[in-house]
């Protein structure tokens, strides 16, 4: 190819690449708006340092702007955490606390009258008496690093927890997950039998038992040819029933 063409060819694929990359929705969503300040300001509300919230926002770019602003509420929880740029994989003990923060990329249901306060990134949850269950990747670097529409992507074989309410304690949950590659997916939880389910229409819902632990970590394992490498969506979890 001549030098004439390779400039040129060189100019349309960059223009490419800067048009993608000023794709509205995206740049929105890396944007550092109002919604970070509000959510911090529900938590103060509450008071005691936020001892009784726990977060649960696994997508990096929400996890990171919202650590910090939730700085001052040093007694949150938070179900995981980037230890690449927080030094942990979590900040949980364990408990279930009455208020729970979720943001983009966490799998969860909740009734309405639970709703406390929401925005365009976070809906905070009073889960008293409420029956509200949430999957959220844990290990996180292993997973992708944002939501995308309808989940968050994870590796074959990747972790993530099931956080309940005191009203779906001892309750079994229904994990979600779109793997359209798969003929099958395997949820092993600590030293439970793995639990199973069939992949239909390229998603699985898998019907897993509450453990004592809450902390301890959910292993999704696919099955069949070429699922291993096309991964996983995590798209829901809700009460078993």
């Amino acid at each position: 190819l001549g030098d004439g063409v390779l400039v040129a060819l060189w100019t349309v694929l960059g223009l490419t690449s800067a048009a993608r990359s000023l794709d509205r929705s995206f740049v929105e969503a890396r944007h550092v708006d109002r919604s970070f300040a509000e959510a911090a300001s529900w938590v103060d509300r509450l008071g005691g340092d936020g001892n009784d919230v726990s977060v649960a926002a696994p997508d990096m770019f929400d996890q990171l702007w919202l650590a910090y602003a939730l700085r001052n509420e040093q007694d949150v929880s938070y179900l995981s955490l980037r230890p690449d740029y927080l030094g942990a994989l979590s900040y949980w003990a364990g408990e279930t606390d009455r208020y729970l923060l979720v943001g983009r990329g966490a799998a969860v249901a909740y009734p309405e009258s639970a709703v406390v306060a929401r925005n365009a990134r976070f809906v905070l949850l009073d889960t008293a008496g409420a029956a509200v269950v949430a999957a959220v990747p844990q290990d996180t670097p292993s997973w992708y690093p944002f939501a995308v529409a309808g989940g968050m992507g994870g590796p074959d074989r990747g972790h993530l927890v099931i956080w309940r309410s005191q009203a779906a304690r001892s309750d079994a949950g229904v994990l979600a997950v779109r793997a359209p590659q798969a003929r099958s997916v395997s949820v092993t939880e600590g030293t439970s039998p793995a639990a199973s389910a069939p992949v239909r229409d390229g998603v699985a819902d898998i019907v897993v038992a509450a453990v004592p632990d809450p902390r301890t970590p959910l292993e999704v394992d696919l099955l069949g040819e070429g699922a291993s490498t096309a991964g996983f969506t995590l798209i829901g979890a809700r009460p078993a029933g």
